[in-house]
């Protein structure tokens, strides 16, 4: 008899094509004591048939109307009947040992809030994968604890919707995933796991991140550049201090790039007034001076400004390089100071030679 110590939860909409993918690969997996929920989130497309079909004691499937990813991970929690859950996208698949890993990294770091392994993005119907740029992570293949996930998260995350084991009783206690919210949802409770347990990382590649499946939600919605929960969340522990164990600097430097994310969407939008009211929340928290000035120039004379700019740019350094080019020519360098000296080779030798 199976004796469950971790619950897998996949949440499902209109994935009729990736789904049984999903599913074989949680049980292909070599640790065996698992549970699978699926919860249907008001698929159209006969998903849950799909999942129907497949025939395995340890599959259950739950529905809801369509109420989003976040209700329906939410919902996941609340079907749960193990204290340690998984989450699996319906379009992404694990390797045969992502839950012998993680359980693994959990029995060395049971002092973290999340257990992560690596992964990789999958592009063009699986023919093309690349690895994520990935900073700040333990890097010996044991895994370990992120020294700053705030800075690791900079470049790409090192967590994803479907690389992570996690407990019932964090979720609950940093409260779940965000309802109703554009996109970034889960960006947004890791966000708030990481202000208050550390995060543990192993490199191993055991999940593959498909981003060409169909009705995948990035593909369906964009941004509008509104405020967004994560920076409600990264503004409020600034604000209350409740960062945990994370260095404040590196909380405020992710903050300050994510509103300038925010000011770009709004300046793409049209709306100036609204992008340079982030532009200076941004530099308020960090000294941005790369990034903000061409964007507060933008917010006035809007995106399209870019091109001269960058027109004007290689203009500027190629005439640099044609004076270099012509003083070089003429025998002419500048000093440190940027005074001009003669610096003829034979002539300055020969003088030399000659004495005073």
């Amino acid at each position: 008899m199976n004796s469950a110590q971790v619950t897998v939860l996949i949440p499902l909409y209109n994935k009729a094509g990736e789904v049984e993918r999903a599913v074989r690969g949680v049980l292909a997996q070599s640790e065996p004591n698992f549970s699978l929920v699926v919860i249907d989130d008001g698929s159209t497309d006969g998903s849950a048939d799909v999942v129907a079909r497949i025939d395995d004691p340890r599959i259950r499937t739950v529905g809801q109307t369509n109420l989003g990813a976040s209700a329906a991970r939410n919902r996941g929690l609340d079907e749960a009947r193990t204290e340690l859950v998984a989450f699996l996208d319906a379009d992404d698949e694990w390797r045969p040992d992502f839950l012998t890993t993680v359980l693994a990294l959990r029995t060395r770091h049971p002092e973290a809030g999340l257990w992560a392994t690596g992964y990789e993005r999958v592009f063009d119907h699986g023919l093309r994968a690349e690895l994520p740029a990935l900073i700040r992570v333990p890097q010996s293949p044991e895994g370990g604890l992120i020294d700053d996930f705030f800075v690791s998260m900079e470049k790409d995350c090192p967590v994803c919707s479907s690389n992570i084991l996690g407990s019932r009783g964090v979720f609950r206690e940093t409260g779940g995933f965000p309802d109703k919210v554009e996109l970034g949802e889960d960006w947004d409770t890791w966000i708030r796991i990481a202000l208050k347990y550390p995060i543990a990382f192993s490199p191993g590649v055991q999940v593959r991140y498909h981003q060409d499946s169909s009705d995948r939600a990035m593909n369906r919605r964009r941004h509008s550049g509104e405020d967004t929960a994560m920076a409600r969340t990264l503004r409020r522990a600034l604000a209350d201090g409740a960062i945990g164990p994370a260095p404040r600097a590196s909380v405020a430097s992710l903050f300050s790039q994510h509103l300038l994310f925010l000011a770009r969407l709004r300046i793409m939008a049209g709306d100036g007034v609204r992008a340079r009211k982030l532009i200076a929340e941004a530099r308020s928290h960090c000294n941005c001076k790369a990034h903000w000035r061409r964007m507060w120039v933008e917010s006035y004379l809007g995106p399209g400004v870019n091109t001269v700019l960058d027109a004007f740019r290689r203009f500027e350094r190629s005439f640099r390089r044609r004076r270099r080019t012509r003083n070089s020519n003429a025998g002419y360098a500048r000093n440190p100071r940027g005074q001009k000296s003669e610096v003829r080779g034979q002539e300055l030798i020969r003088r030399l030679d000659q004495g005073p």
